[in-house]
């Protein structure tokens, strides 16, 4: 958040910003005198500047369509840059506003047509386009940064925007569709709609109305002869429902027309709102009031209609030069009024924030972002590095010490601790926790004594990448987690608990359950904050049914909360998200991060689908493993089959799930005795109790890298084969999983039973001996209790905070 107003004792001259805050100041006492849109639009004429910057080239910048349903797109861009403008802004440092004279209709029309696969849908060039454009002007011009944004605008129809626009249907060589309206008592129809199946709605209206009422004259498609403007200034009301999206012509149409606009549609946030009451000329039918449209037209009085309809004629927009006019005061008033009702709050207005490299600090800032002071941070880092610095100067410091520098004078002792036992070897134990806790001993362990007292992995040998490392027994002694409450079920603070995404809401259930001792009591005293969004409830809950596999839903809903706590909370932007992590086992978890890299790139995803060739960053991300809980219980059921009762070699069943899966199942799907691979089991149990049978169980990876087979063998005393590439296993900061498992590479598909015939009985019997020690790390909990799978997630989480410094 930036100071509007200079105190006049700080520079002896005004600034440009200065003079246009004054501006605006005098337009607000004027409008509390008289709280109305014609003084409103007074003071617009009177003052109003906006500046279009003048960067970029046809076809997608300064120029849009100005014809047929998008035409106010290009209509507008053109209005603004006309010489004429009296809102024409000579020199930008006069300006109130800044208009982004891009056209989206014409983005899509250039960079995504022709549209011929699902994929084109998606809407990353057209972001890339947008967001490019601002940094340009960012870097450019001081405007942008200043204000966050906020007083910047951009006008689309185009249904992949959502702007409250007038969607318009201009014909070639007008201004405005033609007016055919009739006087109130020459309007024989009740009510009139002609239009095709187009969206949710449209059919429902179509279903209950189609060719079924004189009245109610409702059409997918005209009869030849018929005209369709004509019928709507035959008629009383006309039907806009919604279409893919929720605008419609029709609107527009019908005011033009004369006809009461009848307004069909859900969500929608209806044109210039801040100064016309709707209610006053048209007639609002929810969706699921459709069948009872002629009941509620007829219920209206004739003089009540009359009143209507001569109000429809008062709000005619008239050409599209006088559309333009109006969408000036909506603009001018929402920028008057929040800069009167919020003078020292912008941060409340800015959703996105783009910092040129050139204005980025060339050495570290000086004290941690908060929101009276600095601009927000949520979408700006510092570099690639996760060594992240945000220095506070020595002579401000006081000596009482923030919040913190007392989480990091806590990690400091941490990592002191770790540092002097790692060159003292020391082999005690400082645990204090439950007598009857086993400590973790055996080869598993990269390092089983720096696992239980010291660290997940010694990780000295690369000090310029990991500042310190952790043990266990300083989690437990010092690590407090807040999970953040905003936000309401189902998206947020419950996840899953049962089936293969089943630890994503464990986890969430866990920390929020009370009983958790490493839950913080207030966000200062925390080391690491959770988001509690779980990916599988915002697909469940948003993508069904399944339409489109297009993330941008998801992308939103992550990067709006990221928006809220960074706005409330200073804990975000002081550590760019290096402290804060969401836990997620859903297939597209690692999409969030790909809409704006910049926000998510200090911040931990704890996955399941930890693909490296995906993205996944081993040193700033944890993998956690995939595990199918049943119904009624905490995970697969243990077995411990005794070693000369597993008679089958190796085995798996299932689906042809992604492309390795395919190659096992050409090569061995019922080939072999020895090498059981079968694509579906007539019986579900006979499943458990042949992985049971088997030495080792085979676990491919599916469409994505995880599987929860890895547990399940794990459970069953199987030893796993891992199938994959580019997979980046479960806990490796710790467990050596060669000493556990087999890998082998997608290639070598035809050489696994070679491969697994050439390991000795010895090497198996250790290799078996070990699976059984690990499954303790493998197991839930509930509540959670030291080593289990839960803890083993938040220590993988707590070691890559030990990795950051959050101050120089």
């Amino acid at each position: 958040m930036y100071q509007r107003r200079h105190k006049a004792n700080l520079t002896k001259g005004k600034t440009s910003l200065d003079t246009i805050e004054e501006g605006l100041a005098k337009a607000r006492a004027a409008i509390l005198e008289a709280i109305q849109f014609k003084k409103s639009h007074v003071e617009m004429m009177k003052r109003f500047k906006v500046w279009s910057y003048k960067e970029g080239e046809h076809p997608l910048i300064h120029f849009g369509p100005v014809n047929d349903i998008y035409g106010i797109e290009g209509q507008f861009i053109d209005e603004i840059e006309r010489e004429e403008s009296p809102f024409r802004a000579t020199h930008p440092d006069e300006a109130h506003t800044f208009f982004l004279p891009f056209s989206v209709a014409n983005v899509v029309r250039y960079v995504h047509m022709p549209i011929t696969r699902k994929q084109d849908y998606h809407r990353d060039r057209l972001q890339r386009v947008v967001t490019d454009y601002i940094s340009v002007v960012a870097d450019k011009y001081p405007y942008w940064n200043r204000s966050n944004g906020a007083d910047h605008f951009m006008a689309s129809c185009h249904d992949w925007v959502h702007v409250s626009l007038p969607e318009i249907y201009l014909p070639k060589g007008n201004l405005d569709p033609p007016n055919l309206g009739q006087a109130p008592k020459s309007r024989p129809i009740l009510a009139f709609f002609a239009g095709r199946v187009h969206g949710p709605v449209r059919p429902i209206l179509l279903d209950h109305w189609k060719d079924k009422d004189d009245e109610v004259q409702v059409y997918e498609k005209l009869p030849k002869g018929l005209n369709y403007t004509k019928f709507m200034g035959q008629s009383k009301f006309c039907l806009c429902p919604s279409g893919f999206e929720v605008a419609s012509p029709r609107i527009v149409e019908a005011i033009y027309a004369g006809c009461v606009p009848v307004l069909i549609s859900d969500n929608y946030t209806l044109l210039f709102s801040d100064v016309l009451d709707w209610s006053k000329f048209s007639v609002q039918i929810p969706v699921d009031k459709i069948p009872e449209i002629k009941t509620i037209l007829q219920a209206i009085p004739f003089d009540k209609y009359l009143k209507m309809q001569k109000r429809v004629y008062r709000v005619q927009f008239g050409s599209s030069a006088h559309i333009v006019t109006a969408l000036l005061p909506t603009l001018s008033l929402f920028l008057l009024f929040i800069f009167f009702l919020s003078p020292l709050n912008q941060t409340n207005l800015a959703n996105i924030i783009f910092l040129s490299p050139s204005s980025l600090p060339s050495s570290p800032i000086s004290s941690p972002p908060s929101p009276s002071s600095s601009l927000p941070s949520y979408l700006l880092s510092t570099n690639e590095s996760r060594s992240i610095n945000i220095g506070i100067v020595k002579e401000e410091r006081k000596k009482k010490m923030s919040n913190l520098e007392r989480i990091e004078a806590d990690l400091g002792r941490a990592r002191e601790a770790i540092r002097k036992a790692v060159h003292e070897k020391n082999q005690t134990s400082n645990y204090k926790g439950n007598d009857d806790v086993i400590i973790p001993k055996g080869s598993v362990y990269r390092n089983a004594q720096s696992f239980h007292q010291l660290s997940s992995k010694h990780n000295y040998l690369s000090m310029v990448n990991f500042d310190s490392v952790m043990s266990y027994v300083e989690m437990e002694k010092r690590l407090k987690v807040w999970v953040y409450r905003e936000g309401e079920h189902p998206l947020v603070h419950t996840g899953p608990l049962n089936d293969i995404y089943a630890i994503e809401g464990q986890f969430i259930d866990e920390m929020e359950s009370g009983k958790s001792r490493f839950m913080a009591r207030h966000p200062d005293e925390a080391h690491l904050f959770l988001i509690p969004i779980s990916v599988a409830n915002i697909i469940n809950t948003l993508y069904k049914p399944l339409v489109t596999y297009n993330r941008d839903q998801l992308q939103r809903v992550v990067m709006d909360y990221i928006g809220v706590i960074a706005e409330k909370y200073p804990h975000w932007n002081r550590s760019r998200g290096a402290d804060h992590f969401l836990v997620s086992c859903h297939d597209w978890a690692p999409d969030i991060s790909q809409v704006n890299p910049k926000l998510y790139r200090n911040f931990i995803r704890v996955l399941c689908n930890a693909n490296i060739s995906e993205g996944f960053k081993p040193q700033r991300d944890v993998s956690i493993p995939e595990i199918n809980i049943p119904y009624g219980k905490f995970g697969p059921t243990p077995q411990n089959t005794s070693l000369d009762k597993r008679s089958i070699l190796a085995f798996f069943a299932g689906g042809s799930h992604g492309h390795i899966r395919k190659i096992l199942l050409e090569h061995w799907k019922d080939k072999d005795n020895e090498v059981q691979v079968h694509e579906y089991l007539k019986n579900k149990k006979d499943y458990f109790k042949l992985m049971g049978k088997a030495k080792f169980c085979l676990c491919p990876s599916g469409y994505e890298v995880a599987s929860a087979r890895v547990v399940t063998a794990i459970s069953v005393g199987c030893v796993p084969v891992l199938i994959s590439d580019d997979y980046v296993l479960p806990f490796s900061d710790v467990l050596d999983w060669s000493k556990f498992s087999v890998y082998i590479p997608s290639k070598k598909i035809p050489e696994i039973k070679t491969i697994l015939r050439g390991i000795s009985p010895s090497r198996y019997l250790e290799l078996q001996k070990s699976v059984m020690e690990v499954h303790r790390h493998f197991t839930i909990h509930r509540p959670a209790q030291p080593y289990d799978m839960l803890h083993m997630v938040l220590h993988s989480v707590w070691l890559r905070r030990l990795d950051v410094s959050l101050l120089s």
